[in-house]
């Protein structure tokens, strides 16, 4: 535990405390004013959280003592039932008691204020007659705590820590769907040695590339000094890389990829190499003094799979399918699903994408010579390859669709609901200020396609899935 006084300091002067409170004075002050939270509670179902299976006591508070230390677990276990990071159902079943023998073990021998005095939940002793199960649950509750004030109290940057919760970086590339998934990069198995150089190149990459491309790059990274370390080469190894190492590490790409998709193979190699150009151009101190040249050849990064192979695995809908589905488009439910998958089958776009639209800049209109009129495009932002603008002719019929949308989307948004201005977008719930869910709009369609009996060639119930969507970009 810390005895140089240091916690104590910054506990002294609590600028996050306010914001805990806060964050619990929502539903009228209902989790700062009460220990006892109940799933039947007007306040629970006002949070939009998921619905538990059993009514009742979700958590009791009353035994802390301290204040500080009950609003900071308060806070630590609504937020994450808020954010989907714990269910319900298992906070009941297993937090539930665990809450309540962490206060126990808080308060045996030193009495702690706050977890950021504790440094780690081995240290912590739990009282004898405790049993090992839940022993085992209170101490993963403990250690989760204490990871995670460690992070909320730390001020740096976001970019300087060892684990980015990219919601909290501006300007980073991220599409709007992935925003629920509070999506995180975690540097913590990259070397110490090579952390600060990594860390440097990833924090140009974010605010260039999508996130996907960017967890891949680092995924590839982390792969490429794993094995470089699980042969015994030490710190440094880096800056004196030679054409001889670069031989063994595609022998062992190889090897580890061997049962793997061809792809997986080439990123090894190729993506690897675009890091090392990379920081070599930018002379970054822990470079290769070798040029890029003479380390990775062309011919170095494995042949992906032929484009025929790659065609041949798209599960495309058979066209009597898609025309049973287009016929039953009013019969999907909830109702505000249903333009998402017209303008999926109209443009042929993701479906991250559609859902990415803002209702005040995704309708334009473009003076057509030939026509001579103005034509309707569909304009929006494809993450995934980068392209910040991309317009796509929509017929008059969709466009007015659109345009009724945004409309209604500008009336029903404010600040607080809709900050980034989601064509597509939930008012309220723990979702609030995130568009419609992806995952939700494919069951969305499957309640339909089985509602209707919609089977495929062989007489099995058809599995939809919304990527499918997009090889079917034809008016209907």
């Amino acid at each position: 535990m810390n005895t140089d006084g240091s916690s104590a300091l910054k506990l002294a002067a609590n600028p996050k405390q306010a914001e805990m409170e806060g964050y619990l004075s929502s539903e009228g002050g209902y989790w700062l004013k009460n220990d006892v939270w109940r799933t039947d509670a007007e306040a629970y179902r006002a949070a939009g959280m998921k619905d538990a299976k059993t009514e009742g006591e979700l958590l009791d508070f009353s035994e802390y003592k301290d204040s500080l230390l009950k609003t900071e677990l308060k806070y630590f276990l609504l937020y994450g039932l808020r954010n989907g990071w714990k269910s319900p159902n298992y906070v009941q079943l297993r937090m539930r008691k665990a809450v309540k023998t962490a206060e126990a073990a808080l308060s045996e021998g030193k009495l702690y204020h706050s977890f950021l005095e504790i440094e780690s939940a081995d240290l912590l002793e739990m009282p004898e007659n405790t049993s090992s199960e839940d022993r085992r649950f209170c101490h993963a509750l403990l250690a989760e705590a204490i990871k995670f004030f460690a992070d909320f109290y730390d001020d740096r940057p976001e970019t300087d820590k060892d684990i980015w919760y990219t919601l909290r970086i501006p300007g980073v590339n991220l599409s709007a769907t992935m925003k629920r998934q509070h999506p995180s990069m975690n540097f913590l198995e990259i070397p110490e040695y090579y952390r600060t150089s990594v860390k440097r190149f990833m924090k140009r990459l974010i605010v260039q590339r999508s996130w996907s491309y960017c967890k891949e790059m680092l995924m590839y990274i982390r792969y490429f000094f794993r094995v470089f370390y699980t042969k015994g080469y030490p710190d440094g190894f880096l800056e004196k890389l030679n054409r001889q190492d670069v031989e063994s590490y595609l022998g062992w790409v190889a090897e580890d990829y061997e049962n793997r998709n061809a792809t997986f193979r080439s990123k090894a190699v190729s993506l690897v190499r675009s890091w090392l150009d990379y920081i070599q151009i930018a002379e970054y101190p822990q470079a290769p003094h070798l040029s890029i040249e003479r380390l990775i050849f062309e011919d170095d990064v494995p042949k992906r799979e032929r484009a025929s192979d790659t065609i041949e695995k798209v599960r495309y809908i058979p066209s009597p399918v898609i025309q049973q589905m287009d016929a039953c488009i009013e019969q999907i439910e909830p109702p505000e699903m249903r333009p998402v998958y017209v303008l999926l089958r109209e443009t042929g776009w993701r479906g991250t994408d559609v859902l990415n639209l803002r209702y005040d800049n995704c309708l334009q209109y473009i003076w057509n010579a030939k026509e001579g009129r103005s034509v309707p495009y569909l304009c929006g932002e494809i993450t995934k390859v980068g392209i910040p603008q991309l317009k796509d002719p929509v017929r008059d019929e969709v466009a007015e669709m659109v345009k009724m949308l945004a409309e209604e989307a500008e009336k029903a948004s404010t600040k607080e609901n809709n900050p980034d201005r989601y064509l597509f977008n939930c008012y309220e719930g723990r979702c609030m200020g995130l568009p419609y869910s992806k995952p939700a709009f494919s069951k969305a369609v499957q309640r339909m396609i089985e509602k209707n009996d919609i089977r495929d060639a062989d007489g099995k119930l058809f599995h939809f899935k919304a990527h499918g969507l997009r090889h079917y970009v034809e008016c209907f």
